[in-house]
């Protein structure tokens, strides 16, 4: 698919200068992503640089033997390969897509020298970094504080706002995992969702039939995590770095 094909759907991309735009163009490969690709290995070198149009991608970091949970995620408001920007070549953690989608992908070496060359570019990217770390400031104390329902309802209007779709192949054990809580408990609180006509889920997909009622069921931490995401940086891309 060409790029000339292709609506921009990352909020990055979208909010580069057109000049700027047309000067990255010829360097961003589109890629589709698959469920359960990694594109990041923990503790190997970065070689790529993702800006994600559809789709989402979970950042896990490890907790143990056999033990991971999620600790962020990546979508259309984001990029995959920020520990770049600071000089981190090797990420301690690990990208992985847990919802189909697509993405532009673009080689470290050809991002290093747009950033050199695209202020816009590099403004926006670290004032990404700094959305990112409020991110997961906010999502640590959601975490340790907030129940499980609260936690999944926010984890599931979150991968809709991220992904661009409602509807989307996740398993329970896959929930489990990134919340870092039992498979069973999982179950038990998708089942109560479902009975209050909140989604449907079979096997291996989830659909949210009304957003609203499931957001009252949220803790407020959603909203502040999408305002973040969406919203923080916008306002602040003149900012000189």
């Amino acid at each position: 698919m060409s790029l000339s094909e292709v609506a921009y759907q990352n909020l990055l991309l979208r909010a580069l200068p057109r000049e700027d735009l047309e000067h990255l163009r010829p360097q961003l490969e589109f890629v589709v992503l698959k469920h359960r690709q990694v594109l990041q290995h923990a503790r190997l070198p970065i070689k790529n640089f993702y800006f994600v149009e559809q789709g989402l991608v979970s950042v896990v970091a490890k907790t143990g033997v056999g033990k991971a949970v999620e600790v962020w995620s990546v979508g259309r408001d984001g990029v995959v390969g920020l520990a770049r920007l600071v000089g981190q070549k090797i990420p301690l953690n690990k990208y992985v897509v847990e919802i189909d989608g697509a993405a532009f992908r673009i080689g470290i070496e050809a991002l290093e020298r747009s950033l050199l060359d695209l202020g816009s570019l590099r403004r926006l990217l670290f004032r990404h970094l700094l959305s990112v770390l409020l991110q997961t400031a906010q999502l640590s104390g959601c975490n340790l504080c907030h129940p499980l329902p609260q936690r999944l309802a926010r984890w599931l209007l979150t991968a809709m706002d991220r992904s661009g779709c409602n509807q989307f192949a996740i398993t329970q054990d896959v929930l489990a995992r990134l919340l870092g809580v039992r498979r069973a408990t999982i179950s038990e609180c998708l089942h109560e969702f479902k009975e209050a006509g909140i989604l449907d889920n079979a096997w291996g997909s989830i659909r949210i039939l009304d957003a609203e009622r499931l957001e009252a069921l949220s803790c407020e931490c959603y909203h502040t995590v999408r305002m973040i995401s969406l919203e923080y940086w916008q306002d602040k891309v003149s900012v000189r770095v």
